[in-house]
């Protein structure tokens, strides 16, 4: 499945050389949401290129990835899902706070049902590669981001 992303409708910085970006596509003529990390291209470091980090989301979702971002503030200790909304397959996006080398982080993430699985948490799911992590510190610019996206979201 290729995806083709529109404009940028809000970013920040994640690091030195990455960025989080959001905005808005369309996948076999359904309107999809986007939050992917962003790197400059080698050859115009004008043009951001999309990397494989990040999470496309049906845009009747936007409500609820926004709810569960916003509960992130309300969290006082870490490694704490705050939402966790359904997906086909077996599968939940869990929005959350998690610690990882002394560093906390904010994630929105694709986590998979998997029945025998080793690493799985104490409900059985693996997170995937599929979401987004920003920094603790970068909280209130994703929560920016996504009530900017539901300000300019197409009608859905």
């Amino acid at each position: 499945m290729e995806d083709t992303y529109g404009d940028i409708v809000y970013s920040f910085s994640r690091s030195a050389t990455e960025l989080v970006g959001a905005g808005f596509c369309q996948y076999l003529g359904k309107p999809y949401f986007y939050i992917r990390i962003f790197v400059p291209s080698l050859t115009d470091p004008q043009v951001l290129i999309p990397t494989r980090k990040g999470i496309n989301l049906p845009l009747d979702l936007l409500d609820e990835v926004l709810d569960g971002v916003s509960k992130v503030a309300d969290v006082i200790s870490t490694n704490k899902v705050v939402k966790r909304i359904a997906r086909p397959g077996r599968q939940q996006l869990r929005i959350g706070v998690s610690e990882h080398r002394d560093n906390v982080y904010v994630y929105i993430r694709i986590f998979k049902s998997l029945p025998s699985a080793l690493n799985a948490d104490s409900e059985g799911y693996v997170p995937t590669k599929r979401g987004v992590t920003a920094p603790l510190s970068a909280y209130d610019n994703l929560a920016e981001m996504l009530r900017t996206l539901k300000a300019r979201s197409p009608s859905q």
